[in-house]
């Protein structure tokens, strides 16, 4: 369902004639680990984290936001210098659909962005820090909780961009 909500979404970014939001829908190959863990170890569950990441953030192609949003953030140092940082995914999405998406109830939109952050983060920890291997059985939870955020950020996501008038008479399989 994960990887069927990518498709659907570069599928409703063709109708509203942008490039793919996402680079790689992952419908002929799907990456190894992601899938349900083996054995319910820290390893195996930042592996897992780290490959979610890598299939909602890392895959956002920023082609999609053209020129919508800035793609950098600018700030003038005192000594008069401006220091140009480029934003991440995460931001650049949230500000698009800020611009872009107007909804009675903002807090769906917000807990899918959310969701990214969760995600993001989960990879960040293990990446920042060496961690001895542990094995708890409170992994498999951990992994469910994360994919089921994960799963609801990318209908969500889905579901949003299918209100775009371009996109109202594509129909998405259930």
């Amino acid at each position: 369902a994960f990887f069927e909500e990518l498709y659907q979404i570069n599928k409703i970014a063709e109708l509203m004639g942008r490039p793919a939001l996402f680079r790689n829908d992952f419908k002929e190959t799907r990456p190894r680990d992601f899938g349900f863990l083996i054995r319910p170890t820290l390893r195996e569950f930042n592996n897992f984290a780290g490959t979610l990441d890598k299939l909602m953030s890392d895959n956002i192609n920023l082609e999609f936001f053209s020129d919508d949003v800035e793609r950098n953030f600018e700030k003038i140092r005192d000594d008069g210098k401006v220091i140009v940082t480029p934003k991440g995914s995460i931001t650049i999405l949230k500000e698009w659909c800020e611009r872009k998406i107007r909804l009675p109830d903002p807090g769906p939109k917000d807990e899918m962005i959310q969701a990214f952050r969760e995600v993001r983060r989960q990879r960040q920890n293990p990446a920042h820090a060496v961690q001895e291997d542990v094995f708890d059985q409170r992994y498999f939870k951990e992994q469910r909780a994360l994919i089921i955020k994960a799963y609801n950020a990318i209908r969500t996501l889905r579901l949003t961009l299918h209100n775009h008038p371009k996109a109202k008479d594509l129909e998405a399989p259930e």
